[in-house]
């Protein structure tokens, strides 16, 4: 998936075995992040090619679980969970803007917005604590809130 997207500096941690671990240890530029972000956001699609099947990417974003993490929320609602992407919305007055986020330890964060056409990276050093995750998406939630 890297090859079509050009994305060629990255690192992956694996397991013993070889295998990179799907759920943890990518590293990779914020302008490679913005890049699965919109290849998310435009259901696969990279340069006029699917490269990531929109099936695949529906069931991906869709609902699987309540994650019970409410964490992140200053609303007190919980995040949902698809597969390797949370699920949230943010509310402005009285319309509810859905987001996917893609949530890596120490802030990186790839928001998919959507309604507003839009992805939004975010990249920090806060290893290990949560405040910082909550940073990154209060700044994105007030980013939202200029957006018309």
């Amino acid at each position: 998936m890297f090859d079509p997207l050009e994305i060629q500096n990255f690192e992956w941690v694996e397991d013993r075995n070889g295998r990179a671990l799907a759920h943890a240890g990518l590293r990779l530029r914020p302008r490679d992040m913005l890049k699965l972000g919109r290849l998310v956001l435009n259901q696969g699609i990279w340069k006029g090619k699917q490269i990531v099947p929109k099936q695949w990417l529906d069931e991906s974003l869709f609902r699987q679980m309540d994650s019970e993490v409410t964490l992140f929320r200053k609303d007190g609602k919980s995040l949902s969970y698809g597969y390797q992407w949370w699920l949230g919305e943010t509310v402005l007055g009285n319309k509810r803007i859905p987001w996917s986020l893609a949530l890596g330890n120490g802030g990186q964060l790839i928001f998919v917005i959507p309604t507003f056409d839009m992805t939004i990276v975010t990249t920090a050093g806060g290893y290990g604590d949560p405040t910082q995750i909550q940073k990154s998406i209060d700044l994105v939630e007030n980013l939202l809130t200029t957006v018309k």
